[in-house]
């Protein structure tokens, strides 16, 4: 598109850009002039028309000096038949939708690790408990949760009993207790599928390792796992940073004396296995509401549960 020769200069240059714009200036009194300035109809501006191409980016700039008013921020041009199309300087659409998407995943992720690191360092006893020179072994109870059912263990098993094995105070101490029955249709406990993880890929001897293949619970996982917990010097509990901090509460209402006992597991590393952190931190967020707005939820995860062939 070309402007009016008497609205527009035919130079580009800044002098007579800024010889022209003096002289509009004084002319702003007109009211047909005050129309266009105002008007909401692109097609009033320098003599645009529907029939007039686009213009080229020298154009608009003497457009903008002929009228004494920047191109407003993401203003779209006037192409044949009036279609607005994108400015050549502005920011795609595409662009706009990924920088929010990442924003979001950034405070999500950041919410997400924020509050598992909380949560590892809540419920413990004001004194940490030493051991003592009787030699009681330390207990770690790993919480049990659903196997695959194709009886392999799944990746929340598989980072547990990691926190276990790496939270013993030495190569050699410790006593590692799985716990969990065969739940959502698995044949193999949940207890066995943990405890076969950590003797063929960690190296735990056998002689280390209890089943507990009872509970379908984080309360029936501490409720059967009372025998070994009263022999133990120290007792640490190994699951995700949320879900440990869950039992340790349990634990306190539960036993206040065992309580006393507990030590801390090495269960926070940041932004590690975050896609578990997440749905961990979705459930523990909406437990106490799910709960009670959909009771079936907890027969799906506790009522579908058969005995260990």
């Amino acid at each position: 598109m070309t402007c009016s020769p008497r609205r527009c200069p035919p130079g580009a240059g800044w002098a007579s850009s800024f010889r022209h714009g003096l002289g509009a200036i004084r002319r702003l009194s007109a009211p047909r002039r005050l129309l266009e300035l105002v008007s909401p109809n692109p097609s009033r501006r320098c003599g645009v028309t529907e029939a007039t191409p686009c213009p080229t980016a020298s154009d608009r700039t003497r457009l903008d000096v002929c009228h004494l008013r920047p191109a407003p921020v993401g203003a779209a041009k006037v192409c044949e038949a009036g279609r607005p199309t994108q400015n050549d300087g502005d920011m795609p659409v595409a662009w706009w939708v990924a920088i929010a998407v990442a924003a979001t995943a950034i405070l999500v992720a950041s919410g997400t690790e924020l509050l598992h690191l909380i949560a590892s360092r809540q419920y413990f006893p004001a004194l940490p408990a030493e051991p003592e020179p009787n030699g009681r072994p330390q207990v770690i109870v790993v919480l049990g949760s659903p196997t695959r059912r194709n009886g392999e263990a799944s990746a929340s098993q598989r980072w547990r009993t990691e926190i276990a094995v790496r939270s013993r105070r030495t190569a050699g101490d410790g006593l590692l207790i799985f716990t969990g029955a065969a739940t959502l249709g698995a044949a193999v406990a949940e207890a066995a599928t943990m405890a076969s993880y950590a003797r063929a890929a960690l190296g735990i001897p056998k002689e280390r390792i209890v089943l507990e293949t009872r509970s379908r619970s984080t309360r029936e996982n501490l409720t059967f796992s009372l025998p070994f917990l009263e022999r133990a010097d120290r007792i640490a509990i190994a699951s995700d940073p949320l879900h440990a901090a869950r039992a340790r509460r349990q634990l306190r209402h539960l036993r206040p004396d065992l309580f006393a006992r507990l030590i801390r597991t090495d269960d926070y590393r940041p932004f590690e296995h975050l896609g578990i952190k997440l749905g961990s931190a979705v459930y523990e967020l909406t437990r106490p509401l799910l709960r009670r707005a959909v009771p079936s939820l907890r027969n799906h995860f506790q009522g579908r549960t058969r005995k260990e062939p």
